[in-house]
């Protein structure tokens, strides 16, 4: 049988337009997906909250530390 690779990780160069067209169908589908949890998210508010600055910290660290 012939394997065939998986070419998710590969180089290539973007147009603009191509990448203004994800930009934009990521922000609509994340607003009705935002529109559709909104009484989720708002009852676990402080949750989601605690998750986001738990995702910030690694980043805000590299960020900071000094290069070696």
């Amino acid at each position: 049988m012939k394997e065939v690779a998986l070419k998710l990780f590969r180089k290539k160069a973007w147009r603009p337009i191509d990448i203004g067209l994800l930009k934009w169908g990521v922000l609509l589908l994340g607003m009705v997906i935002g529109a559709l949890l909104a009484d989720f998210v708002r009852q676990n508010i402080w949750a989601f909250i605690a998750i986001g600055l738990l995702f910030l910290v690694r980043p805000t660290i590299v960020y900071f530390r000094d290069p070696e």
